[in-house]
């Protein structure tokens, strides 16, 4: 078994608040909450393959799931780095044109591989 450093990148959108934020980072930091760290991507992403481009689209629909940003507010874009050279993204159109927020979380994935000699 050997684990990967995964850089997850989260961009959002919407309107500002009353005190000028789109986004407070500590909601959304509370994705960290769900500790990937050390565990088996096989056990966390169950029904695929657990590539960059699936973890981009659990991230996404764990954040919807657990309801941690603003009404008006919506995910723009998730990018998640398997290298320093090497990432899978998606971007959502909304149209809403306000503040883009770049928010970055690090955590440690480890999955399983199996080595037949």
């Amino acid at each position: 078994m050997h684990g990967h450093n995964y850089k997850v990148e989260i961009t959002v959108e919407g309107p500002p608040n009353e005190v000028g934020m789109v986004c407070d980072f500590k909601e959304l930091k509370k994705i960290e909450q769900y500790s990937f760290d050390h565990k088996h991507l096989n056990d966390i992403i169950k029904s695929k393959n657990p590539t960059a481009e699936n973890i981009v689209l659990f991230l996404k629909s764990l954040i919807d799931e657990i309801d941690v940003l603003p009404n008006e507010v919506k995910v723009y874009k998730i990018r998640v780095w398997e290298t320093p050279t090497s990432y899978a993204e998606q971007t959502w159109k909304w149209g809403i044109k306000f503040l883009l927020v770049p928010i970055s979380i690090i955590f440690l994935i480890s999955h399983p591989s199996f080595y037949r000699w």
